[in-house]
């Protein structure tokens, strides 16, 4: 194994390990969860698993190892190891890959009417490798979120969130009719729009692109942009821009950022694709807005 691969091949790891100090939760006990971005070719090393695991690929390809067995995964398939697993994930060599994942045990009392989650777990699972088709990830990227920034009401928070992801493994296995998103039939697809402005208003903050609303919603690109601009009389990516930079603004009035950290914060590929952005939309430079705000207040 190449020694250099195992010591520099992750881009970035946030990792919130509990293993001496696990959670209590409603129906399990956390151990760990995170985030990785692993360059190409990297290894993560084989180790017995010993609690259960889900890993959700979000970006690259690569192999996820059960035992023996190797299994080929991409951005939007979510794997199952279960304890006693020989467990290894590998990179790609000709691209990077990047999960996030949560390990965790059940708890010895769990209510009855939530003992079906805990049996299917049991069980053997013949496929443990499944197309995450109704937005897992985007609960999981909250629930470490939520690790990294929580404040207040954390704990509710994070129960609320591996409930969640718990009750959507189970749907995505056992009942796998069960629909990826809203039907987009007759009146719903105004439905469909409204959760797509509840989504970016209240997400503005982990929204890359066009593409990140599609996927955490399970809509194709080409659907969404045809209902929205149809709906709303302008297209997906305008809309999304408006809302970086009414943000944008908050934070130039709140002060403490500079215009290239508000510009990262807010995922725009660089400073001056955001001063570009910003001066379509609100008519000035960023730097010309915060020099106006100055004025102002003296």
């Amino acid at each position: 194994m190449d020694k250099k691969k195992m010591e520099y091949g992750k881009q970035f790891h946030c990792s919130f390990d509990t293993f001496e100090n696990p959670k209590e939760f409603d129906i399990l006990t956390l151990y760990q969860c995170g985030e990785m971005s692993c360059e190409q070719g990297f290894i993560v090393a084989d180790h017995k698993q010993l609690c259960y695991e889900i890993s959700c690929f979000i970006g690259g390809e690569g192999y996820n190892y059960r035992d023996e067995q190797k299994y080929s995964v991409k951005e939007g398939d979510i794997f199952i190891n279960i304890p006693g697993d020989n467990h290894k994930i590998v990179s790609s060599d000709t691209a990077p890959l990047r999960f996030l994942y949560m390990g965790w045990i059940f708890t010895d009392q769990v209510a009855e009417h939530l003992l079906p989650i805990v049996e299917f777990f049991e069980k053997p699972l013949e496929n443990p490798l499944m197309q995450d088709r109704l937005g897992i990830s985007f609960y999981l990227s909250k629930l470490i979120s939520e690790f990294y920034n929580g404040t207040d009401f954390s704990e509710e928070m994070v129960n609320s969130y591996v409930f969640q992801i718990l009750c959507l493994l189970y749907r995505t296995w056992q009942i796998p009719g069960y629909p990826a998103g809203p039907s987009r039939k007759g009146n719903r697809v105004g439905g469909t729009v409204y959760r797509v402005i509840q989504y970016v208003d209240n997400n503005i903050f982990d929204i890359e692109n066009v593409g990140t609303i599609c996927r955490d919603l399970c809509y194709s690109s080409s659907y969404l942009s045809r209902v929205f601009h149809a709906r709303t009389g302008m297209t997906l990516q305008h809309y999304l821009n408006e809302k970086k930079i009414e943000s944008a603004a908050e934070l130039i009035e709140n002060g403490g950022l500079s215009i290239t950290e508000i510009a990262e914060k807010l995922h725009f590929d660089s400073v001056q694709s955001f001063s570009r952005i910003f001066k379509r939309v609100a008519g000035i430079s960023p730097s010309h807005y915060a020099r106006n705000l100055e004025e102002q207040r003296d």
